[in-house]
């Protein structure tokens, strides 16, 4: 999304000049996705992002040009640093996200070995989006969707436990 907008040449100089800041806001955009509600995603855009982009946009900034572009109008807006993603594109942009993941599982059920199985346990940090969630559900309605508390550290607790298993890797 951030590429759509700044553009791919202004993205690439970022990453490759300011690491630390496309980090940073890489982490805010999947934060976001994970603890999104349907109303909206907010991303801290750095001030080295919109530096870059103003140079290479004759001194346009990142917020005034969403404000020009109309097909961003009702989809982002900005204000200050924060770039605020709408509830459609924040829909979409979920749904992208987790297609290959329901693809996965779709075709896992079409496997004799499990396609009576009954239950979907969520984990990861993924699992915290209510959209996600509700997405699972809709494509899913068969089969019960558990999503334990703190799902984050549930594949932290079982890599330490698989750690501690002598037997597990020879």
């Amino acid at each position: 999304m951030v590429e759509d907008i700044v553009g791919k040449e202004v993205l690439q100089e970022f990453e490759a000049n300011h690491m630390g800041d496309y980090l940073g806001m890489a982490h805010h955009f999947e934060a976001g996705k994970r603890r999104c509600d349907i109303l909206r995603i907010v991303v801290k855009i750095p001030v080295s992002l919109n530096d870059i982009f103003e140079e290479k946009h004759r001194g346009t900034s990142i917020r005034k040009y969403l404000d020009e572009t109309p097909k961003y109008k009702e989809l982002v807006t900005m204000a200050a640093d924060k770039l605020k993603l709408g509830p459609q594109l924040v829909k979409l942009l979920v749904e992208i996200a987790f297609n290959d993941t329901i693809d996965d599982l779709k075709s896992l059920f079409q496997k004799t070995e499990i396609k009576d199985v009954s239950t979907i346990l969520m984990v990861g940090g993924f699992a915290e989006s209510a959209l996600l969630l509700e997405l699972m559900k809709q494509v899913f309605p068969d089969k019960h969707v558990i999503v334990p508390k703190c799902p984050e550290m549930v594949v932290l607790y079982g890599a330490v436990i698989l750690g501690y298993d002598k037997f597990v890797f020879r």
